[in-house]
């Protein structure tokens, strides 16, 4: 998961019954959140946390969330055990091509540079054909973002022609 890093800090917590949060942030502490659109969060519902020697496992009555931390993976699946979704760090054909990148960080500089700078976080996830993805933020291009590579962070787009966002509310 750290791919260039040494290490990363995942957070996963209950945003409301049939909905997580994912964080990722590199290094071995989690940066201080100062801003949220969020006025008042939505009550989580009840939820369990199982830790084990090499998984963690939260549970909602809706969702299911292993974190396996050796090698690392995380995977989702419905409260009846289905799989929803799941990192993919090995996506590629037969003849060794790579279709995406595998989760982790891409940093400028050396990986052990104490100056790196991180420049984008990269999450890879096993899709089935007939998965929607909606949301990401104010976007000015067709709702279902399936397929597509979304790009979030806040710039001015001055104007409603691009796929630059203001407000991204993912």
């Amino acid at each position: 998961m750290t791919e260039g890093l040494g290490a990363a800090r995942v957070s996963v917590s209950v945003a409301a019954p049939r909905v997580v949060r994912v964080r990722i942030t590199p290094g071995p502490l989690a940066t201080a959140k100062t801003f949220s659109y969020v006025v008042e969060p939505p009550d989580p519902g009840s939820w369990s946390l199982d830790a084990g020697a090499d998984t963690i496992t939260l549970r909602t009555p809706h969702l299911v969330v292993e974190a396996r931390l050796d090698p690392w993976r995380l995977t989702f699946r419905s409260a009846d055990g289905r799989l929803l979704t799941h990192e993919v760090s090995d996506d590629g054909n037969f003849a060794g091509q790579r279709f995406g990148p595998p989760p982790g960080f891409e940093v400028e500089s050396l990986p052990h540079d104490p100056a790196r700078r991180v420049l984008r976080v990269l999450e890879t996830l096993l899709l089935d054909p007939e998965d929607h993805f909606y949301g990401s933020g104010e976007r000015f291009t067709r709702l279902d973002l399936v397929g597509r590579t979304v790009k979030i962070w806040n710039r001015n787009p001055y104007g409603a022609r691009s796929e630059l966002a203001y407000k991204n509310l993912p």
